[in-house]
């Protein structure tokens, strides 16, 4: 069984280079791969990591572009993820959801 645990965007809508591993996914990950199963994450921030700011004092002010991406659609971000998960073809989708990011996990 496939499995594929997603850590959804929000740093990388908003200009903001994101240096946090998904913990809590990297556990539940290591423990279904030892009962056997295959189980890949998506840290879509890290994936879409681009030069980016880590000026974190003007983090919110560029959160209208968080929304702008929430609200298309079309945003390269979803399209990615989209092929991803295609190409991946899991049987299973996990999907963290933190309080800040919670725009993102109902997009997904």
């Amino acid at each position: 069984m496939k499995i594929l645990l997603i850590d959804p965007p929000l740093k990388s809508f908003t200009g903001i280079v994101s240096f946090y591993f998904p913990l809590g996914l990297a556990y539940l990950a290591a423990s279904v791969k030892r009962d056997g199963f295959d189980c890949t994450i998506l840290d879509v921030d890290a994936v879409e990591a681009k030069s980016g700011s880590l000026d974190f004092a003007h983090e919110y002010e560029r959160y209208q572009f968080y929304i702008q991406a929430l609200n298309n659609p079309k945003h390269p971000t979803w399209e990615l993820m989209r092929t991803i998960i295609l190409e991946q073809k899991p049987d299973i989708i996990g999907i963290t959801a933190l309080t800040t990011k919670f725009g993102s996990v109902i997009q997904t």
